[in-house]
């Protein structure tokens, strides 16, 4: 969670690069650190303690990162998190909302929609 938010500073500064490396940490740490107090295996996490992770860490680390390449014109790389976001919770909106700012900044009115 600290990444994450730390991660937050760095976009709000326009430091974009970092920011990238920042999601990119919580993302790729997320087992070592985050789930380790739970258990070493993340698939036999309870489910409620899985949900809470997909929509606390990984869900919002995918679209910052997608906000990330969108800023560095990035879009088909943007497009993709915000897809792999989506395919981890269907029902979460902001990966859909996200998505459509990046089609909307490629001008690709119709799938913005």
């Amino acid at each position: 969670l600290q990444k994450k938010l730390k991660g937050n500073r760095y976009y709000s500064k326009g430091a974009f690069d970092e920011a990238i490396q920042t999601y990119m940490e919580c993302l790729m740490g997320r087992t070592s650190n985050a789930m380790k107090q739970y258990t070493p295996d993340f698939r036999i996490l309870q489910p409620i303690v899985q949900k809470r992770i997909i929509n606390e860490i990984q869900i919002p680390c995918l679209t910052n990162l997608a906000m990330c390449m969108k800023e560095k014109k990035q879009y088909a790389k943007a497009v993709t998190l915000c897809n792999q976001a989506i395919n981890l919770n269907k029902n979460s909106y902001k990966p859909y909302q996200k998505r459509a700012a990046i089609y909307q900044t490629m001008r690709d009115f119709d799938k913005a929609m």
